[in-house]
């Protein structure tokens, strides 16, 4: 296990924080402004149809960094390691991804019906106990840190 050297509930030294300064929050924040227009540019102009030459790559790719996560997140969980927090809250990022790419990309009714039957009774699911898994992980930690002396 990690060690917890201090509360995670307050917020960082200015020593330690100082590099950030007030450019990382309004740089975020920039991006996802930014991102609008051109999201709304991709809405207008992107092709309907489209043909992608590694299609099963992209998939197959895909699917294994996701038992790669989910195999970390039960050897984090199993071990009682606080690295399950943000394994965990990947994996309920990638589930939620690959439950809406599977969906928005089935190519006839029938592979949209069963990709939105595993959409509801697997991936959604599954993305929700790995966030329940993260905030849990995460309550835990933060009353370890509570409980811990103050320097």
């Amino acid at each position: 296990m990690l060690p917890l050297t201090g509360s995670i509930d307050r917020p960082l030294d200015p020593a330690a924080r100082a590099w950030a300064g007030r450019w990382v929050p309004l740089a975020y924040l920039g991006v996802a402004v930014a991102l609008i227009p051109w999201t709304l540019y991709l809405a207008v102009t992107l092709p309907v149809h489209a043909t992608a030459t590694h299609y099963r790559l992209a998939w197959v790719g895909f699917d294994v960094i996701l038992i790669v996560v989910l195999a970390r997140i039960g050897w984090f969980a199993w071990r009682r390691d606080p690295r399950v927090v943000l394994t965990a809250a990947a994996g309920a990022t990638l589930l939620a991804a690959d439950a809406w790419f599977d969906v928005t990309t089935a190519v006839s009714a029938q592979a949209r019906t069963g990709a939105i039957v595993a959409a509801v009774l697997l991936e959604l699911p599954g993305a929700l106990l790995c966030m329940a898994l993260a905030r849990r992980g995460l309550a835990t930690l933060m009353a370890r840190a509570s409980a811990s002396p103050r320097p």
